[in-house]
């Protein structure tokens, strides 16, 4: 189903009518906890910057694994990937090489980022379940429909083998990652969390995430209890 929404809605209205009723508390008071939408708004449209600033961070918000970004306008870009990082999301970036003092400190940050002239769209993949999708000036789409959600993610991984990884990005002597990926692996199959890993090894709890989540995208691992029977059948482990 989509939903159109008027410039004349208000943010809180739409906050509501995308996340629930207990989405948006009382005036002054503070949010307690995420609301989810509701399951018959597969799409939905505003032309409103307000509105759409605020869904797109209530979108973000509830995200807990990944991201995936494609952007043909980084420069304008307002995408919150400081904070993504900050939380432990794993994020990939493909954007365009016209602004790459932008892409140079979202690598900085610990997003994995490559570079594609003439991308076809702009759009952001939260925890593979919701986008949000710019509509070049028409206002700004918000899809939960898995079908469309799964389409955006398969163009995503064809932008992504095609496009070229950041010049002078880092990267690790061969070897050493996959050192580092075993011993993360033998240290979850221990019982271990993040935190915990992350101060074994002397690395941040956010690579130790990002290092998990492209072991289970390898592996095929929906969970980690399933990747680390995927490491002890390839004896990584």
């Amino acid at each position: 189903m989509v939903e159109p929404l008027r410039t004349t809605s208000t943010a809180d209205a739409v906050c509501r009518t995308l996340l629930g009723p207990g989405s948006v508390p009382p005036h002054g008071s503070p949010r307690t906890r995420p609301a989810t939408r509701p399951a018959d708004t597969a799409i939905l449209v505003t032309a409103d910057p307000e509105v759409a600033v605020r869904l797109r961070c209530d979108i973000a918000g509830t995200a807990a694994d990944s991201v995936l970004l494609l952007d043909r306008t980084p420069a304008t870009s307002a995408e919150p990937t400081g904070d993504l990082l900050r939380r432990g999301l794993w994020v990939r970036a493909v954007q365009e090489p016209t602004a790459p003092g932008r892409s140079d400190r979202l690598a900085a940050a610990g997003a994995d980022v490559r570079t594609l002239p003439a991308l076809p769209m702009t759009y952001a993949v939260y925890d593979r379940r919701a986008a949000v999708i710019d509509l070049d000036g028409a206002g700004t789409a918000f899809v939960r429909s898995p079908a469309l959600v799964a389409g955006l993610v398969t163009l995503f991984d064809l932008v992504w083998d095609r496009a070229q990884p950041l010049a002078g990005a880092h990267s690790e002597p061969t070897g050493a990652g996959e050192a580092e990926d075993a011993a993360v692996v033998a240290l979850l199959a221990a019982g271990l969390k993040d935190e915990s890993i992350a101060r074994q090894l002397g690395i941040s709890a956010s690579t130790v995430t990002r290092r998990v989540a492209r072991l289970m995208e390898a592996t095929g691992a929906s969970t980690r209890f399933q990747l680390g029977l995927q490491a002890a059948r390839r004896r990584w482990v």
